[in-house]
């Protein structure tokens, strides 16, 4: 970072991103069509239920999934991936400015958060002003639980 600088280091950061932010749409779109198939031919229930909310309530699935918040577990590590690329150029800038002591502090609060369950309790009050509510659709990867990584 020293040798090119930081806003090369964003720049770059950013680029990698972009490209692969439509990875997981298209694996979900392949995973939907081959599962929809697949339930459609054997009536294989776990596998409609691992993508209920994808089939129950498409248009709203459709939409979170571009913000990178409705995943099928195991397909939300590269979304998860993807939001902790974004992220890095603004942690940059903070703890080159501020000091690295707030982000530590700060992830180590928010690592606590997630132990104490404070992302279920997040996800249960958005859910209660009747959202489709699955906690499959959040993935297997708790996202607050994985910043100290």
């Amino acid at each position: 970072m020293a040798q090119r600088g930081p806003a090369d280091v964003r720049g770059r950061l950013f680029r990698r991103a972009r490209k692969l932010y439509g990875y997981p749409e298209i694996l979900l779109l392949i995973m939907i069509a081959v599962a929809a198939t697949a339930v459609e031919l054997s009536g294989n229930r776990p596998l409609h239920n691992y993508l209920k909310v994808f089939f129950h309530h498409p248009i709203w699935a459709a939409a979170n999934s571009r913000f990178l918040t409705c995943q099928p577990s195991l397909l939300d590590i590269l979304t998860m991936y993807i939001v902790f690329l974004l992220l890095v150029p603004a942690l940059l800038c903070v703890g080159e400015r501020r000091g690295w002591s707030w982000l530590l502090v700060g992830s180590g609060a928010l690592w606590g958060f997630a132990q104490l369950q404070g992302a279920q309790g997040l996800y249960e009050s958005v859910a209660s002003i009747g959202l489709p509510r699955s906690l499959v659709a959040l993935g297997a990867f708790n996202r607050f639980a994985w910043q100290l990584v």
